[in-house]
């Protein structure tokens, strides 16, 4: 029996390796930007420790820039995603968990301040909505899955901080089982650590997404008529 399944696994792994190439939609596609939020990316922000300097580096926001701009350029759907708890966290249980206690203990991301807010390079203009949860998946108790199929969408790029840790995994997870064709934007992700970051790009996401980078889209996005 263990032999049966070591089989299957291996099988499974390898024909997700295998699977086809990037194959883009732009007249289905939306762009998702997750948690790029002041608490999590300013370097003021009250968490940011563990993320703005490799943000910086890694050129993450440039890289994330240059999509929503060819996005917005050729009328192509952009959905904020952020997270926030409101005043008292009522979100949170009485015994939650080691994240959950570690966010309200640190009172951060909080709605209606300055912290919870999308940072400024990628902040929401026009009619682009804004979805706001309490939890690591975009999709849960929100309606991110109505306003992705109100648009017809099928193609779904996904950019966001933190690519391990927990929303661009999650969301790109809900996407997957949402039967949405999801597009992870490496360059536009970022994590505590490369190691982190890779890892789960690697071993996980490329199994059941796209793995792209912000020049091969805004490549696939500017050939849209």
């Amino acid at each position: 029996m263990l032999s049966f399944v070591f089989v299957f696994v291996s099988m499974g792994q390898a024909f997700a390796k295998e699977s086809e190439p990037l194959e883009f939609n732009p007249e289905k596609a939306a762009l998702l930007i997750l948690h790029y939020q002041n608490d999590i990316v300013h370097p003021d922000g009250k968490i940011a420790s563990y993320y703005a300097q490799r943000i910086a580096d890694a050129g993450n926001i440039k890289n994330t820039k240059a999509v929503l701009d060819a996005c917005r350029k050729k009328g192509i759907p952009v959905i904020h995603v952020r997270f926030a708890l409101r005043p008292g966290a009522p979100e949170v249980s009485e015994k939650p968990g080691p994240l959950f206690s570690a966010f309200t203990k640190a009172g951060v991301l909080l709605d209606g301040t300055w912290g919870a807010e999308i940072i400024d390079e990628l902040k929401p203009i026009g009619n682009e909505p804004v979805v706001t949860h309490a939890s690591k998946n975009g999709f849960y108790g929100t309606d991110l899955d109505i306003l992705l199929h109100s648009k017809g969408i099928t193609d779904v790029m996904i950019a966001g901080i933190a690519t391990a840790r927990y929303v661009v995994l999650a969301t790109t997870l809900s996407a997957s089982d949402h039967q949405y064709y999801p597009i992870v934007l490496k360059d536009c992700c970022n994590d505590a650590s490369d190691e982190l970051h890779n890892w789960v790009i690697e071993n996980v996401l490329s199994y059941i997404a796209i793995i792209s980078d912000s020049k091969e889209i805004t490549q696939k996005i500017n050939e849209k008529n």
